[in-house]
């Protein structure tokens, strides 16, 4: 049975990587390979550890394209070079768009949980907006409230032992990132990198006789740097507790990045922002135009309806004005384009000559 296909799963590339590397070597169902479903020979943890293959996640993150087509409308209509790694971080843009929850069209925030966790923690820096990202998870979710007190003054952050202080001050006393387990495994039990990093990942795929087996090797570690049994046992439980749901630091830093640049570009250039942001892909299959047309109102944009004379398939901005595209209609999307060319090739269409009610 080792070569029969045992597990149908969907997974974008894993499909490139695994026919590839594994089918075409083996000679084994060669033809998969050219099948255009996404087909998986067996699990991720099988793949890796048994058969030697990567399996690798590829995002498809339209928030770049959309980043992408507004920077260009700024450039071809305010002739404006926007250059993200020159604009300094905005104290405006966490108090107007981000604190406020203003996030119907930004990357990772537009969900109605980010939305009321963006209002409670109130971010006013990129390590906080991490945060915000990252707290959203079933595991650190339970520390939301803990988080807002502590930012607000009203507590002070607890550590099982002083040693955490420097590795979680960032996030209020609370294990949020895998990052900060592996560093609790290094600098409080004597791990190596490597060691942490395995550690880490068997907690995260919740490998209970890795996690068994760790534990004595944790304790005596840290009783190693004078931590008592007690509160290393303390430590240990809630590192597994929480290190399965941790999100990863180099993933929240570069998503909070993306959504500050969105939301820069809302706060600066709302009209070039929302001009084409509901037909973004992520957004298309919602159709959530009601979302559009207040956020229109809210930064004081006038909207102008589908109109033969002026509007093509997409949205344009014109003298601070949205002019919607036939792309806003259902059913019309792709006639747009060859309603503009008419219109290029024979002028504009003028109103019919009519007599009765029409006129009226």
């Amino acid at each position: 049975m080792k070569y029969f296909i045992t597990v149908f799963g969907r997974d974008n590339v894993f499909m490139e990587v695994q026919y590839h590397g594994f089918i075409a070597e083996k000679e084994c169902y060669p033809k998969l390979a050219f099948i255009a479903e996404s087909l998986a020979e067996c699990d991720k943890y099988e793949v890796e550890s048994f058969y030697g293959l990567i399996k690798m996640d590829f995002l498809v993150n339209y928030s770049l394209d959309h980043i992408s087509y507004v920077t260009g409308l700024i450039k071809l209509i305010c002739d404006e070079q926007i250059i993200f790694d020159l604009i300094p971080q905005e104290e405006e843009v966490y108090n107007s768009i981000l604190a406020k929850g203003y996030t119907d069209y930004i990357f990772q925030l537009s969900g109605k949980g980010m939305k009321s966790l963006l209002r409670k923690i109130s971010p006013s820096s990129l390590d906080e907006l991490m945060l915000v990202i990252s707290a959203n998870r079933p595991g650190p979710k339970q520390f939301i409230d803990q988080i807002c007190r502590i930012k607000a003054g009203k507590e002070s952050p607890e550590y099982i032992v002083p040693q955490l202080e420097p590795i979680l001050c960032d996030t209020y006393g609370c294990i949020i990132y895998q990052e900060q387990v592996m560093r609790i495994f290094i600098d409080v039990a004597g791990y190596s990198v490597d060691q942490a990093d395995s550690v880490r990942s068997a907690i995260s795929k919740k490998k209970k006789e890795i996690i068994e087996k760790e534990h004595d090797r944790f304790v005596n570690g840290c009783k190693k740097n004078g931590i008592v049994e007690a509160k290393a046992n303390e430590l240990y439980d809630q590192i597994v507790e929480f290190a399965e749901y941790c999100f990863n630091k180099s993933h929240a830093s570069a998503y909070a990045l993306v959504a500050y640049r969105m939301a820069w570009l809302l706060y600066h250039y709302p009209q070039y922002f929302l001009c084409y942001a509901p037909l973004f892909e992520d957004n298309k299959n919602n159709k959530n135009y009601l979302s559009f047309y207040k956020e229109c109102v809210r930064n004081k944009i006038t909207l102008v309806t589908p109109d033969v004379n002026m509007s093509g398939n997409k949205n344009v901005v014109k003298d601070d004005r949205i002019i919607l595209g036939f792309s806003m209609i259902n059913g019309v999307g792709s006639y747009g384009d060859k309603i503009k060319k008419e219109r290029l090739n024979n002028g504009e269409w003028k109103r019919p000559k009519t007599t009765g009610f029409l006129d009226e």
